[in-house]
């Protein structure tokens, strides 16, 4: 059961990376008016990863053994 949650957060976090980066590359190509709105993409899918991340660590402190909550 957790093995199968550690592992779709693992792939969700993964997506949200692969997204952040695809926005930074559409950020470098951009051009004009575009440059502000793949802008706001790339903070949102910034957020969202450092989000997940943060989720995730706590998470995994949450289930170890011995650290007090």
């Amino acid at each position: 059961m957790f093995a199968n949650r550690k592992k779709l957060e693992r792939d969700e976090l993964k997506l949200a990376l692969d997204a952040w980066q695809a926005a930074m590359r559409r950020f470098d190509d951009a051009c004009g008016e575009e440059v502000q709105f793949v802008a706001y993409e790339v903070e949102a899918a910034r957020k969202r990863y450092m989000y997940l991340l943060n989720k995730r660590r706590n998470i995994s402190m949450q289930d170890s053994p011995g650290i007090p909550q």
